[in-house]
């Protein structure tokens, strides 16, 4: 499984889901190759959930199959107390 934190880097660097890569919402057009495409991604951020779903479709329509956005986001996780990196 592979964890994508596409929040800013100051947040991701500030706290993040244990080995999450950090691909922000800005870079995502240019740098979206990153994500692997078999195996399960999980997308997440500190943003609106319409904003994610954005995000979501935008894979989709590159023929991504493999990804799903984390319910309730980073601050669910942190809310959950589940552990961070930095």
């Amino acid at each position: 499984m592979v964890l994508v934190d596409v929040r800013k880097p100051a947040e991701y660097r500030a706290g993040h889901l244990p080995g999450a890569i950090s691909l922000p919402l800005a870079e995502l057009a240019r740098r979206y190759r990153e994500i692997p495409k078999s195996g399960r991604v999980v997308l997440y951020c500190q943003c609106p959930t319409e904003e994610m779903g954005d995000v979501h479709g935008f894979l989709a329509s590159l023929g991504y199959r493999n990804h799903v956005v984390l319910e309730d986001g980073f601050e669910g996780w942190v809310k959950s107390q589940y552990p961070l990196a930095k």
